[in-house]
């Protein structure tokens, strides 16, 4: 049976971090409790959509009779830079044309920048050699001594990373730095899987016109696999011993530097975390 609120309750109790508590047999609305509950859910969504806005850069701007401007670029184009002003965050239209060169080299370094941030990467594993050995022993015993043979093949091979980079914007690129990191992973038997190395290296980017796309290769990385099998025999009994490990090549780390700066950072498979 529900329990209706007396007519003199009040229309919008105290509200601190628990619901406030009434008399034992009255209830509060379930449309009023609903709407307490969004309010966590709106304050969240608020900060998710303040996070994901990128980061603008806070400039002074001059332009060519000498008068200054304090803010943040949003956006800017071949020919009009878009500009929050301090304190109040009015938006204005800068033509580029009318900026002394000093600005507009700022202007144009950040533009440059906001396209950087925005290549696509794309890392395809290659193999370049293999090389198979095998190796086999064998131990005979005698009538009160022991029996053991032995088999073992070891396997070795190269692999590489082919990175695709690609300008998704209509601004020319040139002089980036690439910096790399490879992950080779060993899984043992009984052992699970390890990171046994992480091979890294640095690459100039050749220059990547509007909406192209280049190619680059890392260096090659030995990867190693091994089976071995023994056997033993003492008398009637037979003992078998397996080890067996298996290396490959399973991840890479990729950090892209505009100057100084670094712009990119991305990652396919293993982590290989900080790149050196």
């Amino acid at each position: 049976m529900m329990l209706r609120i007396p007519d003199n309750a009040p229309l919008f109790p105290t509200f601190t971090s628990r619901l406030p508590i009434l008399a034992p047999r009255l209830r509060y609305p379930r449309k009023f409790i609903s709407m307490q509950m969004q309010v966590p859910l709106i304050i969240l969504t608020a900060l998710i959509l303040a996070a994901s806005r990128p980061a603008s850069t806070a400039l002074e701007l001059t332009n060519t009779e000498g008068k200054t401007v304090e803010g943040e670029l949003v956006t800017c184009t071949d020919a009009i830079a878009s500009f929050s002003l301090k304190p109040d965050k009015r938006i204005v239209k800068i033509p580029l044309n009318t900026l002394n060169p000093d600005s507009l080299s700022a202007v144009q370094n950040w533009r440059v920048g906001e396209a950087v941030s925005k290549l696509k990467l794309h890392g395809v594993k290659n193999r370049l050699a293999s090389d198979r050995q095998a190796r086999a022993s064998t131990s005979p015993g005698g009538i009160f001594s022991s029996a053991t043979s032995s088999n073992s093949t070891d396997r070795v091979q190269t692999w590489q990373w082919s990175i695709k980079i690609s300008n998704t914007t209509n601004i020319p690129l040139k002089g980036l730095k690439l910096k790399y990191a490879q992950v080779v992973e060993r899984v043992q038997r009984g052992q699970g899987k390890k990171i046994v190395q992480t091979p890294h290296g640095n690459l100039d980017i050749p220059d990547i016109g509007p909406f192209q796309t280049v190619s680059l290769q890392s260096n090659g990385v030995e990867v190693r696999s091994h089976k071995s099998v023994s056997s033993s025999k003492s008398g009637s009994e037979i003992r078998y011993e397996v080890d067996k490990w298996d290396e490959s090549l399973s991840g890479l780390g990729v950090e892209i530097f505009h100057g100084s700066t670094k712009r990119v950072k991305w990652k396919s498979g293993t982590d290989p975390g900080p790149v050196p």
